[in-house]
């Protein structure tokens, strides 16, 4: 079945940052969340940004990540959208 945004449920904001898109010469933020996979049961980060660019971009790299192993990287495990935000799960490592 597919994932979607209903499926997550952010607990608490981890962080925020800034970041300057000179390709579009636009400002954006994130904002990386806990959040409950209330289809898993588990716990991950959702990193919510602003929609940029195109989605087939997105997808084809969201591809890639998501058959990407390492014990040196944080694991991907997909991404979504709304009308207005991406929104990527990852892993939600602890502290340290």
């Amino acid at each position: 079945t597919e994932n979607s945004i209903d499926q997550y449920e952010c607990i608490h904001k981890l962080g925020e940052g800034s970041f300057r898109n000179a390709r579009f010469s636009l400002r954006g933020y994130g904002e990386v969340f806990q959040a409950l996979d209330k289809k898993g049961n588990d716990y991950v980060a959702v990193k919510k940004t602003r929609i940029m660019d195109n989605g087939s971009r997105v997808q084809s790299e969201s591809e890639l990540l998501k058959n990407c192993s390492s014990k040196y990287i944080v694991r991907y495990f997909d991404v979504l959208q709304n009308d207005r935000e991406l929104w990527v799960q990852i892993e939600l490592l602890g502290e340290g």
